[in-house]
């Protein structure tokens, strides 16, 4: 809520109409998500590591994965608005020059800004494609190298820099859009936003199942099959869209993730 000055002009010795408050409802629909791994009686005695501890690992990796990825799914939607590089007014609009840059960033938290609480720092995660881009530009270079080599105080949960105003971090988690057509190619989101832009729900917290061999009972008469699992229930929705914007580049190394080569 905003007031004019006007509007809060006190007259000496009169009560103040003031204001009531305006409370929205923002729904959004959980989804149940989960998955769980089998283990062989004998994976287990053959391999020479932890098999179970390292499944629960792997999947617990998984699970914060695809968690990411469903929120992604909203902030990717219409209720968040979009800042394209370059000049494009569209994302099949984007070329491959129309990548991540300094310009780019201080647009966008200039909007953030633009909307109050300037004093706050603002979150912008980037994909390690674009912030390579984001790098290398010619607008970033020598401060962001500044920044690094005598202020760096190393990657913590993805965090790779800071501006003025803004701290970025890195996910290779972040998911790109495949634009097709007459060219096939990769559009990357990045989202700057501030606290309050987005919300996340839970019906049921993340929950993890571990079955020893055996536990099935008559399903498993000759104790051949463990499990480990897991499963949890969230929800995400846009809480306030002037909090957060995406950007919308293409960027000029696309590496991809892959599965280990390793047999």
């Amino acid at each position: 809520m905003r007031t004019t000055l006007a509007q809060a002009a006190l007259t000496e010795g009169v009560t103040p109409d003031g204001h009531t408050n305006v409370v929205k409802t923002v729904t959004a629909v959980p989804q149940q998500l989960g998955d769980y791994s089998i283990i062989s009686d004998v994976l287990d005695i053959e391999t020479l590591l932890p098999i179970i501890a390292a499944q629960g690992k792997e999947l617990a990796n998984n699970a914060g994965r695809l968690i990411d990825e469903f929120i992604q799914d909203t902030l990717a939607g219409e209720d968040v608005g979009v800042m394209y590089a370059g000049n494009a007014t569209a994302r099949a609009d984007l070329t491959a020059a129309d990548t991540m840059d300094l310009d780019l960033v201080l647009k966008a938290t200039t909007y953030l800004a633009s909307q109050g609480q300037t004093g706050e720092r603002f979150k912008i995660i980037m994909h390690p494609n674009v912030f390579l881009d984001y790098a290398k530009s010619s607008s970033t270079n020598t401060w962001l190298n500044k920044l690094i080599y005598e202020d760096f105080k190393g990657v913590k949960d993805g965090f790779v820099t800071s501006g003025v105003n803004y701290d970025i971090y890195i996910s290779a988690n972040v998911k790109p859009f495949k634009v097709t057509g007459d060219s096939e190619f990769n559009v990357y989101p990045s989202y700057a936003f501030r606290e309050g832009a987005y919300g996340v729900g839970t019906l049921q917290n993340l929950q993890t199942f571990y079955k020893p061999f055996g536990a099935a009972g008559t399903e498993d008469p000759l104790n051949q099959r463990a499990t480990v699992g897991w499963k949890c229930m969230y929800g995400c929705a846009v809480l306030n869209d002037l909090f957060i914007v995406r950007l919308e580049t293409r960027a000029g190394t696309d590496y991809e993730w892959q599965e280990s080569l390793v047999s």
